[in-house]
C-alpha cells in the first residue's frame, strides 16, 4: 500500500530535535513506480511497488543576525528511506509525494540523495536565508549520516499548489508516495498527451462533461463547466499532472501497467467537478428561480 494517514504524521507523541518517536513511529509502506513503457497513452505507466520506509522528523535551522543571539527555527516533515534489500530505487530519482483528497493540493517531488557520514550541528544560515532551497541545493542529506543510505526529505510545511485548499492539519487524508526516474521529464511527456490536451479543448470550449450537484431536478444529469472554472483549466492541469505522479489512493495493484494519463483524466475531472460544485453553489438562488415549478 502506497499511502499513510494525514493523521499519522501530525500525531506528535515524543518531541525530539531529530525524530518525532522511536521505531513505533516508522512506517512500511511501497512507492508506485513511473516507467516509460511503450504503446502506452502518454508513455508513461505504473511499472511496480517498491518498498520504502517513512520516518516523521522535525529539523533544526539556525539564523545568524548581527548584534543578536542566533534563533532556531524547527521544520516538521517526513523522511523517506530506500530498503536497500529490496526495490530498484537509486541516487537521484525523484520521491513523489501528494496530499489526497486531492483538493488540498500539496504535492513535492524530493530527490533520493546519499548520506554523508558527518554527524553535523544544526546548519547555520543567515537571516532571510530559504531553508527548503538550502536543503535541495545540498548533493546529499545533510542530517544522514549513513552514506549506503538513499533517503528523501520532504517538508509539511510547503504551500499547496493552487487551486488547493489551505493546510488543515485536523482533516483527514492520506499521504501518497510514488517514484520516478526524473518528475520533471514525466510532467513534460504527459502535457504532451493527446489525452491531457483533448481534457483541455474540451474544457475550454465548454464541452466537458461534469456531474450536476443537483442532479435529480436535471434530467440531463450533468452540467458544464462555468466560464470561470473553464478559465482555470491549465491551473488544474498543472496540479493534476504533479499530483498523479504520486500514484492512485487505493487499489495499487489494479493500477500497475495502466497509463499514468489515466490517473491524470481521473484527477482534473475531479477537480473541475469540485470548482463547478462550487461555482453553481454561489449561484443556486439563481439556479433555483429557473426551476420548472413542477421541481420546487
Amino acid at each position: 500500500m502506497g499511502a499513510i494517514a494525514i493523521e499519522w504524521f501530525f500525531r506528535e507523541e515524543v518531541a525530539s530535535h531529530a525524530h518525532f518517536g522511536s521505531l513505533q513511529d516508522r512506517a512500511h509502506v511501497s512507492a508506485l513506480r513511473i516507467e516509460r513503457c511503450a504503446g502506452t497513452d502518454g508513455g508513461l505507466c505504473f511499472a511496480a511497488s517498491e518498498p520504502i520506509v517513512v520516518d516523521k522528523v522535525r529539523r533544526e535551522f539556525r539564523y545568524m543576525r548581527s548584534s543578536q543571539p542566533e534563533r532556531s527555527q524547527y521544520l516538521r516533515g517526513l523522511r523517506v528511506e530506500v530498503r536497500s534489500d529490496r526495490g530498484k530505487i537509486v541516487k537521484g530519482e525523484h520521491l513523489a509525494l501528494c496530499e489526497h483528497p486531492y483538493p488540498k493540493g500539496w504535492t513535492a517531488r524530493p530527490l533520493f540523495k546519499p548520506g554523508n557520514q558527518k554527524p553535523k550541528q544544526p546548519p547555520v544560515l543567515q537571516s532571510g536565508d530559504d531553508p527548503y532551497a538550502w536543503i535541495e541545493e545540498r548533493p546529499h542529506d545533510f542530517w544522514e549520516t549513513d552514506s549506503t543510505r538513499l533517503v528523501a526529505g520532504s517538508f509539511l510545511q510547503e504551500n499547496s499548489m493552487p487551486p488547493g485548499e489551505p493546510r488543515n492539519e485536523l482533516a483527514r487524508g492520506m499521504m501518497l508516495f510514488g517514484v520516478c526516474a526524473d518528475a520533471e521529464a514525466c510532467i513534460a511527456l504527459l502535457e504532451s498527451d493527446e489525452k491531457v490536451q483533448r481534457l483541455l479543448d474540451l474544457t475550454e470550449s465548454g464541452r466537458l462533461r461534469l456531474g450536476h450537484p443537483d442532479a435529480q431536478h436535471h434530467s440531463g444529469g450533468d452540467l458544464r463547466p462555468y466560464p470561470a472554472v473553464r478559465e482555470r483549466a491549465f491551473e488544474v492541469m498543472h496540479l493534476s499532472l504533479r499530483q498523479a505522479l504520486a500514484g492512485p489512493p487505493k487499489d495499487d495493484a489494479k493500477w500497475i501497467g495502466r497509463p499514468v494519463v489515466d490517473l491524470v483524466d481521473d484527477i482534473f475531472c475531479a477537480h473541475m467537478n469540485n470548482l463547478n460544485k462550487q461555482e453553481w453553489r454561489s449561484r443556486e438562488p439563481l439556479e433555483k428561480r429557473r426551476r420548472p415549478e413542477s421541481d420546487r
